[in-house]
């Protein structure tokens, strides 16, 4: 009986492991790497051409982009047999549970906020530079009606539930399980972060890269995405609406570097 428990035991079939100790296939990841870049890249050159009339379809398209990113990462993670509350980590068993990461999330905001700005005034160089980018950024993506405003806050929403779950939750993961570290894992991403919103500019993108391992530090030592997630939200709902009043005239950009 003990010969056959053991025949047994060492004929069932093992669960198949990610490529590189990762937690999904290397082929995978290159592909997600590969998309973001190539997105980066579109929407860099797109910064400079787009018009103002086509905010709207630019945040519905960009919503159903995320969309279709989100399930080509959960497509990879369960090649390793991993759910996507695994990846997403934590639980809200109560309500205090939620409002506690509601906490985490605006205090990494208001920290993240000055980090972020010190970068980019470092970095800025000319003032007429900042300026000029300013204004190219908000021409591209800022709202100009109430309607586009509305649609910017659900793409708010949508975009820090994906480039979490991508950024934090997928990759910083899986470059971890390559690179044997943790804070390999964070910086990877963060880097990765930052490269892959190529309309913000070289200035931004560095800072935005900091932002991005800001947040891969919060989610390795929370263990859940989920107070990222809401902070990320939160951030972007923000600059949105602060782009919406300086496309409306509410503010004007030489008032906030003053």
């Amino acid at each position: 009986m003990a010969a056959s428990l053991t025949s047994t035991t060492n004929s069932a079939p093992a669960p198949p492991r990610p490529t590189w100790g990762g937690i999904a296939p290397a082929w995978h990841t290159v592909a997600v790497v590969a998309l973001l870049g190539g997105t980066s890249l579109l929407t860099a050159l797109s910064s400079h051409t787009t018009h103002a009339s086509n905010h709207l379809l630019n945040y519905i398209v960009t919503m159903i982009w995320e969309g279709v990113l989100l399930l080509f990462v959960w497509w990879g993670i369960r090649q390793a047999k991993l759910t996507m509350r695994e990846v997403i980590g934590g639980r809200w068993a109560r309500p205090e549970d939620f409002l506690l990461d509601v906490a985490i999330a605006i205090g990494f905001i208001f920290v993240a906020y000055f980090v972020i700005a010190g970068i980019v005034i470092g970095l800025g160089g000319n003032p007429q530079h900042q300026l000029g980018e300013a204004r190219r950024i908000a021409n591209f993506i800022a709202p100009r009606t109430t309607v586009e405003l509305m649609v910017a806050f659900a793409l708010s929403a949508v975009a820090g539930f994906v480039e979490e779950v991508l950024f934090r939750g997928y990759l910083q993961r899986q470059f971890s399980g390559w690179l044997k570290s943790a804070w390999g894992g964070v910086l990877a991403s963060g880097v990765l972060f930052g490269l892959s919103h190529g309309y913000e500019g070289v200035a931004r993108m560095v800072a935005i890269a900091v932002f991005g391992s800001m947040f891969g530090v919060l989610a390795h030592f929370r263990k859940s995405l989920r107070p990222g997630m809401i902070a990320h939200a939160i951030f972007d709902a923000a600059q949105l609406a602060l782009l919406y009043a300086l496309s409306r005239g509410m503010i004007s950009v030489p008032s906030l570097l003053r």
